[in-house]
């Protein structure tokens, strides 16, 4: 039996960074030209920038019930405890901003 919110999650950060260069046209008139990268860490090596959670499994289910000998017949999760990374990939985005 484990203890009340025994559980631990390790801590995860996701790092956005944005690079932006503005280009003067004429007088008050420019363009900007942007890029926004999402979550770089995951960009550098595919662990990093994930969410490692262990969040609700079912240690076992209810697979049926036996007549012969009268109980049930419940089936294991082998995979519980197994933490599955998530979160996002990353991603990038480029931008155009025209400003008078």
């Amino acid at each position: 039996m484990a203890e009340r919110n025994g559980g631990v999650n390790a801590f995860y950060g996701i790092w956005d960074m944005r690079i932006a260069n503005k280009i003067k046209i004429h007088k008050t008139h420019f363009v900007e030209l942007s890029a926004d990268f999402f979550n770089i860490a995951n960009m550098i090596k595919k662990d990093w920038g994930t969410i490692k959670t262990l969040g609700k499994q079912n240690l076992y289910s209810i697979g049926g019930f036996d007549k012969d000998t009268r109980s049930y017949v419940y089936n294991v999760n082998v995979n519980s405890g197994v933490i599955v990374p998530s979160g996002n990939p990353w991603q990038i985005q480029f931008g155009i901003r025209y400003g008078f």
